[in-house]
């Protein structure tokens, strides 16, 4: 049975980033369910403070239109937090917490919902009216991504010079081809395209210029867990993943047990996996290799996302990989599990 893929759903509320638009100010009317003391509002390069009394706190400040911020306590257990959206308005948010275990670790999450005010909050909130229930209709997670992109296209229409649908496009930037995006950054004003959301839509287009399916790439080399320096020619006359990721990227280890699969699978059938990690401790890369069991090659700098692999693909954000054929030529780029699966089965 076809399952929705939740995180498609889950990217269609934005994070919300600062942008070069004049300033507004704003005011925030907060409620915290049991808690008292101090509370934190981190938004755009800004760390406020202020008292939650009675349960009730309020905060005052300017920012760009839209902008992404989130709440923050002191707690001697590790804290996430949910991200919501400051406009220059007046709003209402109410904030509690819940503990969470994660790997045997209990863990708080500051949880925090707008309830009144904010304008691009309720566009987004009217787009997802419209395409939730058309994404939980559909039957694959390809008709949910062709759902999906005619959906936010639309909503670009419909309002040409808002944030709101730019926002959309941008955080789910994989879910459209590399020629829909281009049309979309196209039609983009001046004043839009300097935004940090269509930053990201170019850099995308520019990766897509970078690595063209059909094109041979470049041979690198890095070294693996040994130290021994391991090159991508001298895997050659094999299909080929290059997998990017990190130990302390969540989806990217969410995924790990399916790639064993297919690993197990189409090993002995000419198919090998590359892990880049852009980790930058060796201990933390090591100890996730070892500990969700990955049979193929590693191979690191230890850079973080200046990994010079990583760099020369433009992989700007993780899981992300690249799929090569016996000749090093690329046959696929970010590629989900289902299709790597699906071409697995084409070429093998």
């Amino acid at each position: 049975m076809f399952k929705i893929n939740k995180k498609l759903l889950f990217i269609i509320l934005p994070f919300f980033l600062n942008d070069g638009f004049a300033q507004n100010a704003f005011h925030i009317k907060g409620t915290f369910k049991k808690y008292s003391g101090t509370i934190y509002l981190e938004y755009a390069e800004h760390l406020d403070s202020t008292l939650v009394a009675d349960g009730q706190f309020e905060f005052k400040g300017e920012v760009d239109l839209p902008t992404k911020a989130n709440f923050r306590i002191k707690n001697p257990l590790p804290i996430s937090w949910t991200p919501f959206i400051i406009d220059p308005s007046t709003l209402i948010i109410e904030v509690d917490t819940t503990t969470m275990i994660s790997d045997k670790k209990r863990r708080i999450s500051i949880v925090s919902k707008v309830v009144g005010g904010g304008a691009t909050t309720l566009m987004i909130d009217s787009f997802q009216k419209i395409a939730v229930p058309k994404l939980m209709a559909a039957k694959t997670n390809e008709e949910q991504m062709r759902i999906f992109a005619s959906e936010a296209k639309a909503f670009m229409k419909t309002n040409p010079n808002q944030i709101a649908p730019l926002s959309v496009i941008s955080n789910a930037y994989n879910m459209f081809s590399d020629q829909d995006l281009k049309e979309i950054y196209s039609n983009l004003s001046i004043k839009l395209r300097s935004t940090s959301y269509a930053k990201i839509i170019k850099r995308k287009i520019d990766k897509g210029e970078i690595a063209l399916v059909g094109t041979t790439i470049q041979d690198f080399q890095q070294a693996d867990m040994n130290g021994k320096m391991i090159s991508i020619s001298s895997l050659r006359g094999r299909y080929i993943l290059i997998d990017f990721w990190a130990s302390w990227c969540g989806p990217c280890r969410e995924e790990n047990p399916k790639l064993i699969k297919l690993y197990k699978e189409y090993k002995g059938r000419s198919f090998e996996i590359l892990g880049v990690s852009l980790d930058t401790q060796r201990d933390l890369w090591i100890s996730a290799v070892k500990k969700d069991k990955l049979p193929w090659l590693q191979v690191s700098d230890l850079k973080g996302f200046d990994n010079a692999v990583s760099r020369s693909f433009k992989i700007y954000s993780i899981p992300d990989n690249v799929l090569i054929d016996k000749e090093g030529k690329i046959i696929a780029k970010d590629i989900s599990y289902e299709n790597l699966e699906k071409k697995l089965k084409e070429i093998l």
